[in-house]
């Protein structure tokens, strides 16, 4: 095995290695793992992290097959995470320059499993894949939070989303809230995206819904005013003043309305 993956990273011809050592290395997890070590050590060629993302991809197969870890486990999500971040290192242009030679390449790893046990071959990735996202960060970031959904891995893969677009953003902010629906942290990222839209109302809802879970939170605390503040201005604008006078009784009452100058501020409003 160690042979077989010094020689692909060597550049060797993989027919003559093979007769060489009287037949092919046994294609197992612990194959897959010094194949993709081997090729995050390849630095040399420019397609090394895009092999690596997809060895370690194939890794995982044969691994959880032969109980080195569960998929639903902390060693899964460690996994993926340093696939992503392998991931995360290529940029739109790196991904648009792999051609379709390359991309060929990626995707059809059955050279690998000539030779082998019916019970390794059981395992060879499908030969007709065309998709390539186990070059998305995303795609990793989002199994590491399914595999262990603790608070960092939701909030990496939150954090990455945001990169991408606040529909994807959103859609991670939903499914931690869910997993883990005693941490307010999602409840604010969702209201702060509402707000951004002038959905006020809604906004408010979930500030209150984090406000339930941690009402010492200074993010929750500071939002609970900034948002009574915005819902008076906007009664104000539209001339509900009945509105407006409840409103500002509930701004009053706030505790951190009482500091500085904030019951001038009331006052003024």
């Amino acid at each position: 095995q160690h042979i077989s993956v010094r020689s692909w990273m060597e550049d060797f011809n993989a027919d003559r290695m093979t007769a060489a050592m009287g037949g092919p290395s046994l294609k197992n997890a612990y194959f897959w793992r010094l194949l993709a070590r081997g090729a995050e050590e390849r630095k040399h060629q420019p397609a090394s992290l895009p092999y690596a993302c997809r060895f370690w991809e194939v890794f995982d197969r044969h691994a959880r097959q032969e109980g080195w870890f569960s998929e639903k486990s902390p060693e899964a999500a460690t996994l993926y995470l340093h696939i992503g971040d392998l991931a995360g290192r290529l940029s739109e242009e790196d991904r648009e320059e792999i051609d379709h030679f390359a991309a060929r390449g990626l995707t059809d790893l059955s050279r690998f499993y000539t030779g082998q046990a019916a019970a390794v071959r059981a395992l060879m990735p499908d030969p007709n894949r065309r998709n390539m996202d186990f070059l998305l960060p995303a795609t990793w970031l989002e199994r590491a939070a399914r595999a262990d959904p603790s608070k960092e891995n939701f909030q990496r893969w939150l954090d990455g989303a945001k990169r991408d677009s606040g529909r994807a953003a959103n859609r991670v902010a939903q499914a931690w809230s869910a997993a883990l629906p005693d941490d307010p942290q999602p409840l604010l990222h969702l209201m702060e995206s509402a707000e951004k839209t002038d959905a006020l109302q809604k906004a408010f809802k979930l500030m209150e819904r984090a406000e339930r879970l941690d009402g010492l939170n200074p993010d929750v605390r500071k939002a609970r005013v900034r948002l009574q503040v915005s819902i008076v201005l906007r009664h104000l604008q539209r001339k509900t003043l009945h509105k407006v006078e409840r409103d500002l009784a509930d701004l009053e009452a706030l505790p951190q309305m009482q500091h500085g100058d904030r019951p001038s501020f009331a006052a003024a409003l």
